[in-house]
């Protein structure tokens, strides 16, 4: 037992470290680092679990190796996870463990399985990733026992030593659990930290740009009145060059709005709103707009139950604003935009994926920074004043993309019983 609670110490303080690294290193550079400093230390988790074996009956002994593996895997990606499996191989190497074959199976079978989990947890709820943590965990000791077992030609004493498995097992699962409860954590603090972070930011943004925007409208204003005074008496040379100058104002106006829009987001008429009939709302004005009357925009099918509180001209100009940014990203590669709602735990949740050229991951951590744009025209406060208006339905506005396959925006919203 004394052995067993040492394995568990070993595999908690890298973790520790892990959370101390993750709450100091913050911005653009934590995603960088972040990941392949879990990678090194779950390797080190895994050479002390290797080199700490503890005793669970005769002759038969147990290790806590692919939980780090496991946890580096889920949370660090297939990289961070190669990393450990390095730390690993070498161990195995020095140990003198080189012949066993059926170590580096049942290590690589783990880490395939660990991989393919990763996929599907992506933007599933922390209960569920930590769930899954526990069941590998579960896996991996039975891996570990079979392969012990199989090696040294022993059984298991059922009648005595059932007991002991099952405590063994329970301590496989509450120390997996326990690690990726304390990752979550972590992760939940530093998400936290930039949240305010960047809301103090966008609210000093803010009054700055209503200050600018209410002192530039005024001349602007009498700028209109005079140009059209002037339109009166000009011949059609000059008219035309009137013209553009009344488009360009127009122009300035527009964007003045854009300003007074991210300075103060406030919620309009605020209702219960159906999700499927919005979505419909938007795919008929998006066709209205088109020439040929074809979008390439896939609507799947939506529930009629689902439900949220706000404002709904503000949604639709949100959802639409995202919807455009997806088909102008299909102008050189082609492709499609697809949209769906669906429930998950007490929120909603609307997709809108597009089949564009991505982006790095440089300009997917600077989204929602004011008057950052990868367009060559437009002052960048579309995609922010997205986000003011998700953030004023008490919501959250998510990206995730890969360059080469596409961008998928995912809006988040409390759920609403009904009308």
């Amino acid at each position: 037992m004394k052995d067993l609670l040492l394995d568990v110490l070993v595999l908690l303080f890298p973790m520790l470290i892990y959370q101390i690294l993750g709450l100091s290193i913050a911005g653009s550079s934590r995603e960088k680092w972040l990941k392949p400093c879990l990678g090194i230390l779950c390797g080190i988790s895994i050479v002390c679990s290797l080199n700490l074996p503890f005793l669970i009956e005769d002759e038969l002994f147990g290790d806590m190796r692919f939980i780090p593996l496991i946890i580096a895997v889920l949370y660090g990606g297939y990289r961070a996870g190669w990393i450990a499996s390095a730390f690993y191989l070498i161990c195995l190497i020095f140990m003198g463990w080189g012949g066993l074959f059926l170590a580096y199976v049942s290590f690589f079978l783990m880490f395939l399985l660990s991989w393919v989990c990763s996929l599907s947890i992506q933007g599933r709820s922390p209960r569920i990733r930590i769930a899954i943590a526990s069941g590998l965990a579960l896996v991996g000791f039975f891996a570990t026992l079979a392969a012990h077992m199989f090696h040294h030609q022993v059984g298991i004493t059922w009648i005595y030593g059932l007991g002991v498995y099952i405590g063994v097992a329970g301590v496989h699962l509450a120390s997996a659990a326990g690690i990726a409860f304390l990752i979550e954590l972590s992760n939940g603090f530093s998400r936290m930290r930039e949240q305010l972070h960047r809301t103090e930011k966008l609210n000093l943004l803010g009054q700055l740009a209503a200050s600018v925007a209410h002192e530039i409208r005024s001349p602007l204003t009498v700028i209109r009145g005079f140009t059209q005074l002037m339109e009166r008496n000009l011949d059609y040379r000059n008219g035309a060059y009137m013209k553009q100058v009344k488009l360009e104002l127009n122009r300035m106006e527009f964007i003045i709005n854009d300003f007074l829009n991210y300075a103060k987001p406030q919620l309009g008429r605020i209702e219960i709103l159906q999700l499927s009939r919005l979505v419909r709302e938007i795919g008929e004005e998006l066709c209205s707009v088109e020439e040929n009357g074809r979008v390439p925009l896939i609507v799947n099918p939506i529930r009629e139950d689902l439900y949220v509180r706000g404002d709904g001209f503000k949604l639709k100009q949100a959802c639409i604003h995202l919807i455009h940014n997806g088909l102008e990203a299909l102008h050189l590669k082609g492709g499609t935009v697809s949209v769906s709602v669906t429930r998950a735990n007490d929120g909603i949740m609307i997709r809108i994926a597009d089949t564009g050229k991505g982006m790095t991951q440089e300009e997917l951590g600077r989204l929602g920074q004011p008057f950052y744009t990868t367009k060559s025209k437009g002052t960048g406060l579309g995609l922010m004043i997205t986000f003011r208006i998700v953030e004023a339905m008490d919501g959250q506005l998510e990206f995730t993309s890969k360059e080469g396959q596409g961008t998928e925006a995912v809006i988040r919203l409390p759920a609403h019983e009904g009308a």
